[in-house]
């Protein structure tokens, strides 16, 4: 995906992806987090013993357990080959910039890009991606094991857009977070599975990314301040 950027990143080459991002949880440890105690749960910044209508008890590491949406049957599933119809719109031509951006923002706003679609702790280890309506970001690696998750919180910009006739998608954005600045560029393809590249503090294209991402997949509404 070629995209104009606009972009001014300084500072000296980042470390590698997994370092940042392992250094900015660590920062922002957990363990400063008030867990909710049985049988209670986090909603809306409190806790609560019940959840409402509509919202089922799940772990999660920052809260101890958290209120979240109920998924409706088949929502964690790509569709079949001859299914319901394709995931996104498809526009009348290739749309760039602004315009591809007001086509398939609907899409990425309020979304999380994940390998584990159902959710942990049904995965072994999760990595998740939220976008968060507000302009919110948060990057999470739920693990089995206590105090090795990642939580890490900021805010993006988005920088470049394009729109295919395929009804695929992509997105560049910087990501705000601890004083800092880093990079994503995501191409999201038809049937809602993801790829992407990291550019590290200090690093920004078009020199290579410190990593590549996924394959991931595309889901919606994601649970933003988990």
């Amino acid at each position: 995906m070629a995209l104009s950027l606009v972009l001014a990143l300084v500072g000296t080459q980042g470390a590698a992806a997994s370092k940042a991002r392992e250094a900015a949880g660590a920062a922002h440890a957990d363990a400063a987090a008030k867990k909710c105690k049985r049988p209670k749960a986090r909603h809306r910044g409190r806790c609560v013993r019940r959840c409402p209508a509509g919202f089922v008890k799940k772990p999660n590491r920052r809260w101890g357990r958290k209120c979240v949406r109920k998924r409706a049957p088949g929502e964690d599933s790509p569709p079949a080959p001859g299914g319901p119809g394709p995931l996104f719109e498809k526009p009348s031509g290739e749309l760039s910039g602004q315009p591809a951006y007001d086509h398939f923002s609907r899409y990425f706003l309020n979304s999380r890009f994940t390998d584990c679609p159902a959710g942990w702790p049904n995965c072994a280890v999760e990595e998740r991606y939220d976008h968060c309506s507000s302009g919110a970001w948060a990057y999470h690696r739920y693990t089995p094991t206590s105090g090795a998750d990642i939580n890490s919180y900021g805010s993006y910009t988005v920088t470049g857009a394009a729109a295919h006739p395929d009804g695929s998608w992509g997105v560049e954005y910087v990501v705000d977070a601890y004083g800092t600045q880093s990079f994503y560029s995501w191409d999201v393809a038809a049937d809602g599975t993801v790829v992407g590249r990291y550019w590290a503090p200090g690093n920004a294209p078009p020199s290579p990314p410190n990593q590549n991402l996924g394959p991931l997949r595309w889901q919606q509404p994601t649970d933003c301040g988990a």
